[in-house]
């Protein structure tokens, strides 16, 4: 059968070097549904060699660049628009960074650490007309360490993907895949996340605290202090302390005091949390302790 890879970022690379390691067939077609940066764009382009790589399409744009190709199969790596025609025209398959039915929808990763989950997985699945639907043909599940970033717990993932995938790929060819539920009554759905979720609001939990800002330190948009006067202070990272300071008290929670990139803050909760900063944060700070 013939078949293309399609998505984003590194992840159609990855499944095509898993699959060249192994002499396996190559596919008719690669697509990037974003363009990648620079960096990435001469990766791609190093490896395909001579099959064909298309960048920046939705769902109509793909349906006219595909049909000459004669395709059975299409295998997406985390394009993140609806298919719909594609599944009346080819058999298609897609890769989810959660273990399914559980994190349906957008930025799984984000959520499942920032929630406290002790596991996490990664699924292939057959796709329908809903968003995480579709019989599971393989899945695997990952420990998560509280300290996570999600670009930590990404590359977990990725790595237990390209071990597995020749084999499922394999599988897929030989029409040989067994299919598992997908309960919609075990589902669970996430929302999508906005620049705005990663503002700290979330006082009254010092733990919730703690892995928020690990969570989100390798994204693009990492956790933020509201201040009352001087806008948004990105915070980088977070340390416990576990000594017992005494101070005046204080309405909780509260900042005690601030030293060169760093804040310490005792939350609702009263445990104390060390905040750092790229900025060095000004002398008289007013932080939106909103909860």
């Amino acid at each position: 059968m013939k078949y293309a890879l399609i998505g984003n970022n590194d992840g159609p690379l990855r499944l095509f070097k898993s699959l060249q390691k192994k002499g396996l067939p190559m596919p008719e077609f690669v697509g990037l549904q974003k363009k990648p940066d620079a960096v990435l764009l001469r990766e791609y382009k190093k490896h395909l060699d001579d099959i064909p790589l298309e960048i920046t399409f939705e769902e109509n744009s793909l349906i006219e660049l595909l049909a000459p190709k004669k395709l059975d199969v299409i295998i997406n790596c985390f394009c993140n628009f609806k298919f719909t025609q594609l599944l009346d025209l080819y058999h298609c398959y897609n890769l989810h960074p959660s273990y399914l039915p559980r994190y349906r929808g957008r930025h799984p990763l984000h959520w499942a650490l920032i929630n406290g989950e002790k596991t996490h997985g990664i699924t292939l699945h057959e796709m329908s007309k809903k968003y995480d639907d579709g019989p599971i043909f393989w899945q695997e599940v990952v420990i998560i360490d509280e300290n996570m970033s999600v670009a930590q717990l990404r590359e977990l993932l990725m790595c237990k993907l390209e071990t597995a995938f020749p084999r499922i790929f394999t599988e897929i060819m030989d029409e040989k895949v067994e299919k598992r539920p997908n309960s919609a009554e075990k589902s669970t759905y996430i929302k999508r996340r906005s620049p705005e979720d990663s503002r700290l609001t979330e006082w009254h939990d010092a733990a919730l605290l703690y892995r928020k800002i690990k969570a989100l330190r390798s994204e693009e948009y990492p956790a933020f202090l509201q201040l009352e006067e001087t806008g948004k202070l990105p915070i980088i990272d977070v340390a416990r302390e576990e000594k017992t300071l005494f101070f005046e008290e204080k309405p909780l929670p509260a900042l005690i005091k601030t030293v060169e990139n760093g804040l310490l803050i005792k939350t609702a909760d009263k445990h104390l949390l060390w905040l750092f900063s790229e900025e060095n944060p000004p002398n008289h700070l007013k932080i939106d302790f909103t909860l």
